[in-house]
């Protein structure tokens, strides 16, 4: 599906080229795609539970049915192929067209076009796209909405909006979508500093590593790149985005490295930056233990964990969650559902793997050696981002089921929940850059 491909198209939703689904998202590239709202004869909405495996949105509710339009498609067949396709039923009366929507950071960069029906079901869920399905009262959706849900996906909270917002619809429709598309928004450096420090609240850590700003850059930032690690690449692809603003977990800077000269790889990295007056900020511990949109958080809450807390111990500081299943999982079962979170292979030292795990400790990178405080605790399990050879053999012999997904792996969601909190705080330009990193 990522070697998809979809048409690119400009500003006013022309079409100007065609590359893969995985580069139009890596590039922020504006796009296509319809959301179908339908109602049954109780003016319910039913919404689908996007499945855990899917690579945007995992885990979370979204519109009844929802997709891109593919090169050579009108907007209307493409809503009517994804009803047939994810949720098995052809609808035969026409569709109602309710609004289109610009392509924004918000939306995802996708011209979207909303359509209504009416249908009672029972639909057959497409397994690969959808977990569940649910019937909810209008009055629900909005509450939820309002109250901004993290288990609602964005692109639906806007769709939501603008259906309520009865009066705008046939404005919407008249104007074109240059004139729908907001105007360039900026942030100052002081100001999303701030919006940093009150959100992760980095004076409370002590790191091995200088959190926020690493090196200062533009005053004005309309373009924000965001990446695990601040890297050869990462810099290279930021600059390739015009970004003024690099936001990366791992940072340039750490106690445990000596004294560097600003020479070889090193220098690679940090002149670049000074040189295209790009800030980099960096947050490690802070974002790690964040209990919303951490790099443990965000893994508990799309495994569907409950009741979240404050897991870990550095220097008298937390670095993760500890979190619980309302309903039992099996060890062989967790580890693919990691797997198909994570897009990587998780391994798992377990003394049964069909034993049921029903808490767990999550701290992601290298937090190794962890194992023993979600033990001592009284732990199910526990779930880091590496794994030694004695690790393996110890956490078993203890009786912990142990999993590792990968350090960079484990610690992509983090920086991507913040991401979209950032895009949904500022309204500005946003970009995640990925890695190819299997450790």
């Amino acid at each position: 599906m990522q070697d998809e491909l979809l048409s690119v198209v400009d500003e006013n939703d022309q079409i100007i080229g065609s590359q893969s689904r995985y580069e139009i998202h890596q590039l922020g590239l504006r796009h296509r795609a319809t959301h179908v709202l339908i109602f049954n004869e109780r003016d319910e909405l039913f919404l689908q539970h996007r499945s855990i495996g899917k690579d945007i949105n995992a885990g979370l509710w979204d519109s009844s049915a929802a997709g891109h339009v593919d090169i050579g498609e009108a907007y209307v067949m493409c809503a009517l192929r994804e009803i047939q396709e994810e949720l098995g039923v052809t609808i035969e009366a026409p569709l109602e067209l309710l609004f289109k929507l610009p392509a924004t950071i918000e939306n995802g960069m996708e011209f979207i076009e909303v359509y209504r029906c009416e249908h009672n079901g029972p639909f057959t869920l497409a397994a690969d796209e959808i977990d569940e399905g649910y019937w909810f009262p209008s009055e629900t959706i909005s509450t939820r909405v309002a109250n901004n849900d993290f288990q609602l996906t964005e692109t639906f909270k806007n769709i939501w909006k603008q259906y309520l917002n009865k009066d705008d619809r046939a404005l919407s429709l008249q104007e074109s979508p240059a004139q729908q598309i907001k105007k360039k928004t900026s942030v100052s450096l002081q100001k999303l500093q701030k919006f940093y420090h009150d959100l992760l609240s980095p004076d409370n850590f002590s790191d091995y590593c200088p959190n926020g700003l690493q090196i200062e850059g533009k005053e004005s930032i309309s373009k924000i790149a965001f990446a695990v690690s601040a890297t050869k690449y990462s810099i290279e692809q930021a600059i390739n985005f015009e970004a003024d603003s690099l936001v990366v977990h791992h940072g340039l800077f750490w106690n445990f490295h000596p004294p560097k000269t600003l020479t070889g790889s090193f220098a690679k990295r940090i002149i670049p930056l000074v040189r295209n007056e790009i800030n980099l900020l960096a947050y490690h511990l802070p974002l790690d233990a964040q209990l919303d949109m951490g790099n443990a958080a965000v893994i508990a809450k799309l495994l569907g964990c409950q009741q979240l807390q404050k897991f870990g111990d550095y220097k008298g500081s937390p670095t993760g969650v500890k979190a619980f299943f309302t309903k039992p999982i099996s060890a062989a079962n967790l580890q693919k559902k990691l797997q198909s979170l994570l897009k990587h292979n998780v391994l798992l030292a377990s003394p049964n793997k069909e034993a049921l795990i029903k808490t767990l400790g999550i701290i992601t990178g290298g937090a190794n050696k962890d194992w023993r405080l979600a033990q001592q605790q009284g732990l199910d399990a526990y779930i880091t981002g590496e794994m030694s050879e004695h690790d393996w053999h110890e956490s078993l012999e203890e009786g912990i089921h142990l999993f590792a997904g990968g350090h960079n792996a484990t610690e992509e969601l983090g920086i991507k929940a913040l991401m979209k909190y950032t895009q949904q705080k500022f309204k500005i330009d946003c970009v995640f850059i990925g890695s190819d990193n299997l450790a």
